[in-house]
């Protein structure tokens, strides 16, 4: 078997991150619905105002 060339490391971090945006892009909101089957936490979380600057 024959083994492939490493890439360097400016050759896969230069382009990887524009690659990598390019195949999460997506106009399908679907995708982020996420159904559950339980109940979230009760209660509320102690934020102020400020807290939240």
């Amino acid at each position: 078997m024959e083994e492939k060339p490493s890439r360097t490391e400016s050759e896969s971090s230069s382009a990887s991150p524009q690659r990598l945006a390019t195949l999460m892009e997506t106009e399908d909101a679907e995708l982020y619905r996420i159904p559950t089957r339980a109940p979230g936490p009760q209660g509320r979380l102690p934020l102020t105002p400020e807290m939240l600057r």
